[in-house]
């Protein structure tokens, strides 16, 4: 899929836009970890979330995916 273009936003928007789609990216990324790393039994869930989030975050950081960057130029 090619993307060609951007639409033109105030800095403030685009701020925005680059936050949102960085949250969605940690979203998707956690759903991922998830599944690739389910919790221990017996474990406490409300750790593992918070690993698995703070994980998923940092890697929506990093953009190593491309996911919130392809957001952003699509909009």
């Amino acid at each position: 899929m090619r993307i060609e273009g951007t639409l033109p936003t105030p800095a403030g928007e685009q701020a925005e836009l680059r936050q949102a789609a960085q949250a969605f990216e940690a979203l998707m990324l956690k759903q991922v970890l998830r599944a690739a790393m389910p919790a221990i039994e017996g474990a406490n869930q409300s750790a593992h979330e918070l690993a698995l989030e703070g994980v998923a975050g940092e890697l929506a950081l990093s953009q190593p995916f491309g996911l919130a960057r392809l957001l952003e130029k699509r909009t």
